[in-house]
């Protein structure tokens, strides 16, 4: 981005027409008067936001587009788009009102103490045999999840949550 100093008085004409005058300058504040052309919008502020500019662009490209139509289509062409983006933001609120209740719900149901998935499976009889014996380093993990019948990583999930309740029981 260029920087350009200017002094009470100068004056900046940009590309569209624009001119920019410095009005006047004191105490660290600076006073601009700003020309532009009906077409171009001044604002003070903040940049645009990506999304805000793209917006912009996009109804300039559709007053475009539909000048050069007859009235009657480009009003009833226009007042379908804009209906159409009313609903569609009406929608987008729906579901994110949705999602939050949904969450909410949720976390209410946890807090009562209510599972959610797919129940566990009923751990095999010879289980705590086979657990202790990996525990006194009798058995790997592997030999002892293939003496239960499970896999090695759902015997070792099995093994160290049922060790975590024997710690909170204590």
């Amino acid at each position: 981005m260029p920087s350009i100093s200017m002094r009470t008085g100068d004056r900046l004409t940009l590309g569209d027409g624009s001119v920019i005058l410095v009005d006047a300058a004191q105490d660290g504040r600076v006073r601009l008067r700003v020309q532009a052309p009906a077409e171009v919008s001044v604002t003070r502020g903040e940049p645009a936001r990506p999304a805000e500019q793209e917006l912009r662009e996009l109804a300039r490209s559709i007053a475009s587009d539909l000048s050069g139509l007859e009235a009657a289509h480009s009003q009833a062409l226009l007042s379908g788009f804009v209906a159409e983006l009313f609903r569609t933001a009406a929608e987008n609120d729906r579901r994110a009102q949705r999602r939050q209740k949904q969450a909410q719900g949720i976390a209410a149901a946890k807090t009562r103490g209510v599972r959610f998935g797919r129940p566990a499976a009923p751990l095999p009889d010879s289980f705590e045999q086979a657990r202790r014996d990996w525990r006194e380093g009798r058995l790997t993990v592997r030999e002892a999840a293939d003496a239960c019948g499970m896999s090695h990583s759902s015997f070792y999930y099995a093994a160290t949550r049922r060790k975590a309740e024997e710690d909170q029981a204590v």
